[in-house]
């Protein structure tokens, strides 16, 4: 991939269940599905309304587990 300068750019992947915020912040969302090489539709919940958008890799990061922690998200699987 290049960035339009001629510049190689690494190829960002999230899978399906990733937890994304915007890099210029936002609500967490979690990516649904890949739509191809560079975009992903990532879903969320705005208070009670539920909305999603395809978003480039380039424009969202992965959330950390600090950040995860922080707002309650327990992403393993329960334990029996």
């Amino acid at each position: 991939m290049f960035n339009g300068k001629g510049e190689t750019m690494a190829k960002i992947v999230f899978e399906s269940g990733s937890l994304v915020r915007l890099k210029s912040g936002g609500p967490i969302m979690t990516v649904d599905h890949t739509v191809n090489e560079g975009s992903v539709v990532c879903c969320w919940f705005d208070e009670s309304k539920y909305s999603s958008a395809i978003l480039h890799c380039g424009a969202v990061v992965a959330v950390s587990a600090v950040e995860q922690a922080v707002h309650g998200i327990n992403v393993e699987p329960p334990t029996n």
